[in-house]
Order: C-alpha cells, then sequence, then structure tokens
C-alpha cells in the first residue's frame, strides 16, 4: 500500500504542476496576442501620423528689413496631428531659408543661405493636436549674404525664397524613430 500512496501523492502533483504550466502558457499566449495588436495597431496609426504633419501649414510671414535688423522675422506655421496611441517625442524642426536670384553686374544665378534654425518642440500627446509657429529672429538670419543680395541683386528678375524642412520625431516609446525632409520648396508657391 505504500508504494500505492506514494504514486497517488506523484501523481496529484503532477497534475497541480501541469495546472500551472497551462495556466503560465495561457497568459504568455494572451500577452503575446495583445502585444502584437498592439504593434499593429501602432504601425498602423504610425502611417496615418505622417500624413498629418504640415510644414508650413499655412502662410509663412518673413521680413527682411536690414535698415532696421531686430525687426527681422521668420513665422512658419506648422501643424502636427497625433491620431495614435501613444506620444510622439524628440520632435525636431530643422528650417533653412535660401534666395535664389540673378545678379545684376555679371548676370550669374546666385543661391544663398540666409537664415537656418533647429528648433525642438518636445511632444505631441496621443490623439491630440499641436500648432504652432515656428519662429526666427535676426540672430539666426545670416547678414553677408543678405547684404550681397541687396547690393547685387537684378531688380527686374525674379527672386526665389527656397526653403529646407527637415523633421525628425519618435514614437512607440522610441522605438520608432524616423526623419523625413524636403529641400527646394518654394515659400511663396506652397
Amino acid at each position: 500500500m505504500p508504494v500505492i500512496n506514494k504514486l497517488i501523492s506523484r501523481f496529484k502533483k503532477l497534475k497541480t504542476s501541469r495546472k500551472v504550466s497551462i495556466a503560465l502558457f495561457s497568459a504568455f499566449i494572451i500577452f503575446a496576442q495583445i502585444t502584437s495588436i498592439l504593434c499593429a495597431i501602432s504601425i498602423l496609426n504610425f502611417s496615418q501620423l505622417l500624413s498629418n504633419i504640415k510644414i508650413p501649414s499655412g502662410y509663412t510671414y518673413l521680413n527682411l528689413d536690414i535698415y532696421t535688423p531686430e525687426d527681422m522675422a521668420v513665422e512658419v506655421p506648422y501643424e502636427i496631428k497625433n491620431p495614435g496611441i501613444y506620444d510622439l517625442t524628440n520632435i525636431k524642426i530643422s528650417l533653412a531659408l535660401r534666395l535664389n536670384y540673378i545678379n545684376a553686374s555679371n548676370h550669374a544665378n546666385i543661391t544663398s543661405l540666409i537664415f537656418s534654425k533647429i528648433s525642438l518642440i518636445g511632444r505631441c500627446k496621443a490623439f491630440s493636436k499641436l500648432i504652432d509657429y515656428f519662429n526666427g529672429t535676426f540672430a539666426d538670419f545670416i547678414i553677408p549674404p543678405l547684404i550681397d543680395f541687396f547690393d547685387n541683386a537684378d531688380e527686374f528678375e525674379m527672386v526665389n525664397y527656397l526653403i529646407d524642412i527637415e523633421f525628425n520625431a519618435e514614437y512607440f516609446y522610441g522605438l520608432i524613430k524616423f526623419h523625413f525632409a524636403e529641400y527646394n520648396l518654394n515659400l511663396f508657391e506652397i
């Protein structure tokens, strides 16, 4: 009889450990499914997120008055909509402004960088919208090319104001890092 009692107690222990194993395995499967569903939702929301970033999102203000340099300014509106379930973090916008004009003395086509600035925006929370202006002041302008422009530009030729925009951000707890850029956009044709 003691042998039979030992076998019965072993069977009861095995039955208990099997129940624990099944419970742990079931919990793992459920956790894996929930995680994969959240990853799929974040990827779908990420694709929507990219189409909801607008820089510039409206009219751009530009003041190039070198006679009163303290009034020189650039204001570029932007709109970032985050329809996702995760925050958009470490947002950084880089903006450069160039002039393309014809030199009156030698009829050369000149392109000069006159403005450059990087701005850290921070964060756009989930299911929210961030609307603001990218602001630049006199300190962000590069003055020598501006003076050359005002001294040498042909007044009868068209001037193109070109803008370069770079956007960096992180999504899904910093696991998805992305960057996109647009170069040579004509500022007044956007």
